[in-house]
C-alpha cells in the first residue's frame, strides 16, 4: 500500500490471501482523495475490490454470487463508506440500507422494493430504472440523484427526504447539457421520461400530504413538457404563457405580486413621461410628474378612478382602460394561486 494513503474501509474486511487492498478513490466531499480499502477480489480487474469492480453494459452477472444481499447489508451495518460501489441489476428487495453510505453509487436497474434505507446517503447516486416501490427511505439524502424511470408507489416513503435545491433532479441536467436527448445504457432519456417521474414524485407527495414539495414536482414538471416541447411550436409557446404570466405554472403566487408591481411602474412612466397627465386645468408631463404618474397608475390598476388625475388624450385613455383591465385580471389570478395553495396548505 502506498505510503500516506488512507484506506477508510480496511479495518472492515480481513485479507487472508494477501491479495491487497483497492485502490478505488472517492472523489466526494470529505473522503475525496482517500481510497476503499476492502480486500481485492481476484475476479474484478484491477486492484478493485468486488464492490467497485468493472461495471458492466448489460445484464444482472452479479446476482449469480451466492449471499450477496447479506455481504452488502454487513458491510453497511459496519459503517462502510461505499462511494461509487457497482450495485446495478441487483435484488436488494427488502434489504436493510438503514444509513447506508452510498453517495455516487450506480444503482441502475437495482430492484430495491420494501428495502428499508431511511437515513441513506444516496447523494449524486444513480438509481435510474430502479424499483423503489414500498421502500423506506425516509429522511434519504438524494441531492443529485438520478432516478428517471424508476418506478415509485403510494407506498414509497419520502418523507423527510434532502433534495437537491428547487427538488431538481440531476436527470433533467443531464438532458439539457446534451441536447433534449441523451443515451443511457442504449436508452434514450428524454424531457418527457423526466416529467414522467416528476409526475410520479408528484403523486406521491400529494398521497402523503406533503403538498410544498408536491408543488416543488409539479413546477419541474411543466418545466420538463416546456422544454421538452419543439422550438416555435404552439404549446411550448402557450406553456411558457402560463408559466410566466400565472405565476410559475400557478406555483409561484408571489410570481405575479412581482409583475403586479412591474405593470404599474411600466404605466407610471408611460403616464408621466408619453401622454401627460392633467390635473384641473393644467398639464404636467415628464420626470417631475413621476409621483402623480404612479398615483394615477395604482387607481387605473384597482379600478378606484378616483377621478382627480387624467392621463391626457385618447392614447392616454387607452391606456388608462388597459391597465384597469389588467388589473382586474392579474388581481383575480393572485387570488386563485394564492387560495389554491392555501387549500393546500
Amino acid at each position: 500500500m502506498g505510503e500516506g494513503i488512507e484506506y477508510v474501509n480496511e479495518r472492515l474486511n480481513p485479507d487472508p490471501d494477501g491479495l491487497g487492498r483497492c485502490e478505488y478513490e472517492f472523489q466526494m466531499g470529505e473522503m475525496r482523495g482517500k481510497r476503499c480499502g476492502l480486500a481485492k477480489d481476484v475476479e474484478q480487474p484491477g486492484a478493485r475490490c468486488f464492490w467497485h469492480g468493472g461495471k458492466r453494459e448489460f445484464g444482472p452477472a452479479r446476482d449469480k454470487r451466492e449471499g450477496l444481499k447479506k455481504d452488502l447489508q454487513g458491510l453497511l451495518v459496519q459503517n462502510a463508506y461505499l462511494e461509487g460501489a457497482s450495485l446495478d441489476f441487483m435484488d436488494l428487495s427488502g434489504a436493510s440500507l438503514q444509513s447506508a453510505k452510498l453517495p455516487g453509487a450506480d444503482l441502475y436497474g437495482t430492484d430495491l422494493r420494501g428495502v428499508r434505507g431511511g437515513y441513506a446517503k444516496f447523494g449524486e447516486a444513480n438509481l435510474r430504472s430502479s424499483d423503489l416501490r414500498g421502500s423506506d427511505l425516509q429522511g434519504a439524502d438524494l441531492r443529485g440523484i438520478r432516478l428517471a424511470g424508476a418506478k415509485f408507489s403510494s407506498a414509497t416513503n419520502l418523507d423527510d427526504v434532502v433534495w437537491s435545491r428547487g427538488s431538481q433532479l440531476r436527470d433533467e441536467d443531464d438532458v439539457e447539457k446534451c441536447g433534449e436527448e441523451f443515451m443511457w445504457r442504449e436508452e434514450a432519456v428524454t424531457y418527457v421520461h423526466v416529467a414522467g417521474t416528476y409526475l410520479a414524485l408528484k403523486n406521491n407527495r400529494l398521497d402523503s400530504g406533503d403538498y410544498e414539495r408536491a408543488a416543488e414536482f409539479r413546477y419541474r414538471e411543466m418545466e420538463c413538457r416546456r422544454k421538452g416541447a419543439k422550438w416555435f411550436s404552439v404549446e411550448r409557446f402557450w406553456l411558457g404563457v402560463y408559466k410566466w404570466l400565472c405565476g410559475g405554472y400557478g406555483e409561484k403566487p408571489v410570481w405575479i405580486l412581482g409583475l403586479v408591481a412591474g405593470t404599474i411602474v411600466v404605466w407610471a412612466l408611460l403616464f408621466a413621461l408619453v401622454v401627460g397627465i392633467r390635473e384641473e386645468h393644467t398639464t404636467c408631463r415628464g420626470l417631475a410628474a413621476l409621483g402623480k404618474g404612479l398615483y394615477l397608475s395604482v387607481v387605473s390598476f384597482t379600478t378606484l378612478g378616483m377621478g382627480d388625475l387624467r392621463a391626457v388624450g385618447w392614447v392616454g385613455q387607452a391606456l388608462v382602460g388597459a391597465e384597469a383591465l389588467t388589473g382586474a385580471f392579474l388581481m383575480a389570478l393572485f387570488v386563485v394561486c394564492f387560495a389554491r395553495k392555501a387549500i393546500r396548505g
